[in-house]
């Protein structure tokens, strides 16, 4: 578990790298393999160091780090002129044949002996073993990008700064919705998505207050709960697609 969790966080940092390179790719359009951390670097990923090629190359679809478990490769952006392609035929591990700047995959679900080889009696299971991942995922990403930053929403109604807690992160990405994997995509948006949403009221449940902005994911109705302490601080609580969260609502 704890080597799937160090995995998960470096993919987590890796994507939010990848953002920023694509950021930044017209001034600086490269990107470069750079040496591991790791005291016994990888052989195989160790003859990828200095190879230098522009960042939309479909090379980085199946070598961008991390490239294995534990792996601590990693790569930099530059302007540096571009090098040969390895001739190294395709990665080992078919499971970091990945790019998770691109797939938000902390590594290839589908290449996963569990999932890969699956029967219909382990639909269930598999379902449940690609949620896991799915959460671990977005839970390392939240950490690093997440839980520092606070936003205000634009009704004048609510002026409160709304901050970012890996509680109220978890209570999310656990919350069932008729639309799970897209409402957890959310959350790499959560910021935009509440300074969009429609500020409904608030509600008071077991002495706790509750401000509820309407959102939709598919076209369908859901619902944000941000909880208030009682010294006045606002967190982000979970997210609902059933309207009985309305019942009771002030505006």
């Amino acid at each position: 578990m704890r080597t799937e969790y160090n995995t998960a966080v470096r993919s987590a940092r890796e994507a939010t790298n990848w953002r920023r390179f694509q950021d930044a790719k017209r001034m600086y359009p490269n990107l470069e393999y750079i040496k591991s951390k790791a005291k016994e670097p990888r052989k195989t990923h160790a003859e990828w160091i200095g190879t230098i090629l522009p960042i939309d190359h479909p090379w980085w679809n199946t070598h961008y780090p991390p490239s294995d478990w534990n792996c601590q490769c990693s790569v930099r952006q530059t302007d540096k002129p571009v090098t040969p392609v390895p001739d190294d035929g395709v990665i080992g591990n078919p499971l970091f044949r990945n790019n998770s700047g691109k797939t938000a995959e902390f590594v290839k679900l589908d290449e996963h002996p569990y999932i890969k080889h699956a029967d219909k009696e382990a639909e269930k299971d598999v379902e449940n073993f690609m949620k896991k991942q799915e959460i671990k995922m977005l839970k390392a990403w939240a950490k690093e990008n997440l839980t520092k930053e606070s936003t205000v929403h634009s009704d004048p109604k609510f002026n409160k700064q709304i901050e970012f807690s890996m509680k109220g992160i978890s209570e999310f990405l656990n919350q069932p919705h008729r639309h799970y994997y897209e409402k957890n995509e959310l959350i790499k948006d959560i910021i935009k998505v509440i300074q969009g949403a429609k500020y409904m009221g608030i509600t008071h449940h077991k002495g706790r207050i509750s401000h509820i902005f309407e959102i939709k994911i598919k076209g369908e109705k859901s619902w944000i709960i941000v909880n208030e302490e009682n010294n006045g601080d606002v967190f982000l609580y979970s997210i609902s697609d059933s309207d009985k969260v309305l019942i009771g609502i002030k505006k």
